[in-house]
């Protein structure tokens, strides 16, 4: 049967190897508790074995993220986050499972590109054997929208301006790599352990050249994400055929900015999809909030602008 070897620390600190099996029922579980007496933990997915020894930091509909140790050699041991792939289930189809892998293994890519202090930083993927694991900075300040409706009016107009100047400075960065992010938002940009801000999630991103191919093949036909959340689009991307570019960025960016002093408050909070589709389109965006600068009022202004023609 199938066995993972992983590296761990133990209680005092020094690096051992654990062995995961999977036995005939298809349950996974350390090896070094084969011998017990005592019942020992089994789970059908290796994400859910390491859930239950280890911290996990975030979960999603694909993978989950964990917090661990990552030991660079020669003897430098760096906190690291790492995202791993869930495995097939009775309640995932091979299809769906198979997307979940490809789409991470995209991101990795994606992520390898890229150094700038104002982007997260990956270490590496292993994917040799399932399940698919990205190990990436870990950040423990969290995602900036959790941090924002945390800490809401504490936050001073001076700080809430140096998250979107640095979150700026990250998204300037990634249009030079052509990279277009597709997925702006409060809630994709994370807080390092010095408190600067860190553009990360690059599951929707693209290059530019693939973006312009995509189009080219799908033409008309070419339908809005599921994936892609409506109120940080743009209204090109919101028509068909859809479009993306360093401007969409540049729009959600603006959204973000409402986010930002909104206290991590999305836009159109209650309103159904439909009518939040209609009002991008038309360019009829929310005014933004109470206690917002005045500079920042104009330059959402003007990004949120319907070009004439």
């Amino acid at each position: 049967m199938p066995e993972i070897v992983v590296s761990v620390l133990n209680d005092r600190k020094e690096l051992v190897n654990l062995t995961i099996k999977c036995d005939n029922n298809r349950l996974w579980h350390l090896g070094v508790l084969r011998r017990s007496t005592k019942p020992i933990p089994k789970f059908p997915q290796v994400a859910e074995l390491i859930n239950y020894y280890k911290d996990l930091l975030g979960r999603g509909n694909f993978c989950n993220v964990y917090k661990g140790i990552y030991n660079r050699p020669p003897d430098e041991k760096i906190v690291v986050a790492v995202k791993i792939c869930h495995e097939g289930s009775a309640s995932r189809g091979f299809q769906e499972t198979k997307e979940a892998r490809d789409q991470m293994l995209s991101e990795a890519q994606m992520m390898s590109y890229y150094v700038h202090n104002h982007v997260i930083e990956m270490f590496g993927v292993a994917c040799d054997h399932p399940p698919i694991l990205i190990v990436m900075e870990y950040c423990p300040g969290g995602d900036l929208q959790s941090h924002l409706k945390r800490m809401k009016e504490a936050i001073e107009a001076g700080e809430r301006l140096i998250y979107s100047l640095e979150a700026a400075r990250g998204m300037r960065y990634l249009h030079k790599k052509n990279c277009i992010h597709r997925d702006l938002a409060a809630r994709n940009c994370l807080i390092s352990a010095r408190g600067q801000m860190k553009i990360a999630d690059f599951g929707l991103s693209k290059l530019v050249n693939d973006l312009e191919k995509a189009d080219a093949e799908q033409g008309e036909s070419n339908e809005p994400s599921p994936q892609i959340p409506l109120r940080w689009m743009a209204p090109e991307s919101l028509r068909r055929p859809m479009k993306f570019s360093t401007k969409s960025d540049v729009w959600s960016f603006a959204v973000m900015m409402y986010e930002i002093f909104n206290c991590g408050l999305k836009p159109w909070p209650d309103d159904p999809p439909k009518k939040i589709a209609t009002a991008i389109r038309k360019c009829h965006m929310p005014p933004m909030p109470d206690g917002t600068p005045e500079e920042v009022k104009t330059l959402v202004s003007q990004i949120w602008l319907k070009k004439k023609g």
